[in-house]
């Protein structure tokens, strides 16, 4: 999702770079780009909305970076290696 939203929204020419490395106790996936950015309240779309529901259902955590006036948006998640303890 972080790939099509850079596709679509970022422009032509913006470089998207994913990184994906283990860390302890799970996987830290990250797509960014250096495109213009946008603003949070920017985000409404079903996109951002269906990863943030996606990782919270593997129990993981999201953190959006939004570059603002100096451009660029990073979308970080960190997903569990197993399921957390006391949850389904």
């Amino acid at each position: 999702e972080g790939l099509t939203n850079c596709a679509k929204h970022a422009g032509p020419g913006v470089r998207a770079r994913v990184t994906l490395r283990a860390e302890e106790g799970g996987l830290r996936v990250e797509v960014s780009d250096d495109g213009p950015g946008f603003s949070p309240e920017a985000a409404q779309g079903l996109g951002l909305r269906s990863v943030q529901e996606r990782v919270q259902l593997a129990h993981g955590d999201l953190t959006i970076r939004y570059g603002g006036s100096e451009g660029g948006t990073m979308m970080s998640a960190w997903l569990p290696a197993t399921p957390r303890s006391g949850r389904p």
